[in-house]
């Protein structure tokens, strides 16, 4: 697997977290999923380099990603959210509606991205990355969905739809390519139009983590964010999207 499941969120976190040098922030995880659920399921995380954006980014996608649910357990319960399993998973038996993530941990089908992978030396334009991204989506969705049939022309969120399931995606680095010098103007708007459509207003997202240097809204004549939060006790500052 290429973005769905494919384990690279687990293997990148698990290496960091093994670091002498490693902060704890998992309990993140709890702040980020009570968020999605009860206010608003599109977040992204704008910090500048060096933040540990894209380690919290590879955390997310481990604790809830099926295909390393029982690695990521094991990893998990050693750290900090792991304290507040028995008190989440108490707390959902008093109110089966409460959004706990502990409830959740290794039971989604997860895409997880980083879009500066998509710019090889073989990136020479717009056309490349996209279709790059267009490439590795499909092989994952038949990969994942062998019996599903679908229009050829079809779109990757048509697909998604028709499969009838939910996602979640953590898209680390989403303004990278911004900095390619084959982008032009009319390539990020269409870039902006591209997230738009995959994950505004879609049934399919359970819930969609960005990471980035500066917010959508910086690039785009749409709506901004109207939500301004800081994470506690990271002290990490997220913009709430209400459009993408």
């Amino acid at each position: 697997m290429n973005f769905l499941n494919s384990g690279t969120g687990y293997a990148l976190f698990r290496k960091e977290a093994r670091k002498k040098t490693y902060m704890d922030k998992s309990l993140l995880i709890e702040e980020v999923y009570r968020y999605s659920q009860e206010i608003n399921p599109y977040i992204c995380i704008t910090r500048p380099r060096r933040f540990g954006k894209s380690t919290a980014a590879n955390m997310i996608a481990a604790f809830f990603d099926q295909a390393t649910a029982r690695e990521s357990r094991s990893l998990f319960e050693g750290l900090a959210i792991g304290k507040r399993k028995e008190e989440q998973l108490a707390a959902l038996r008093e109110d089966p509606d409460l959004p706990v993530c502990w409830s959740e941990q290794g039971k989604h089908r997860v895409f997880r991205l980083n879009m500066i992978d998509l710019v090889t030396e073989k990136t020479k334009s717009y056309e490349d990355f996209i279709s790059a991204f267009y490439r590795r989506m499909l092989e994952d969705i038949t990969e994942a969905y062998p019996d599903l049939s679908f229009h050829a022309d079809a779109s990757i969120p048509e697909i998604l739809e028709k499969t009838g399931d939910s996602y979640i995606f953590v898209i680390d680095e989403w303004d990278a390519v911004f900095e390619m010098r084959f982008m032009a103007v009319e390539d990020k708007i269409a870039y902006l139009d591209l997230l738009k459509a995959l994950l505004k207003d879609k049934k399919y997202v359970h819930f969609a983590y960005m990471t980035g240097i500066l917010p959508i809204a910086k690039y785009s004549s749409g709506s901004p964010p109207i939500c301004f939060m800081s994470l506690r006790p990271f002290r990490m500052r997220c913009f709430i999207l209400i459009s993408v």
